[in-house]
């Protein structure tokens, strides 16, 4: 079941909060958890990777196209 926008903007504002009782250099680290764990809950490979390139566009056009480790 999908996340309403305020589900979302709460979650926004833990995981933020997460990040910040980080120290930087850990902060890659737990997000890659995070997304595995994330994965793993959902269970679909072909969804996950379609989501990993949604993920890589909103960053912008640089990460869109061939070589940009997108799949």
């Amino acid at each position: 079941m999908p996340l309403d926008n305020a589900a979302l903007e709460d979650l926004f504002g833990r995981l933020a909060g997460a990040l910040e009782e980080l120290e930087e250099r850990d902060r890659p680290v737990f997000l890659a958890k995070l997304a595995l764990l994330l994965a793993a809950e959902i269970g679909d490979r072909v969804r996950i990777e379609a989501l990993i390139v949604q993920a890589l566009r909103h960053l912008g056009p640089e990460h869109d196209g061939p070589g940009s480790g997108a799949r």
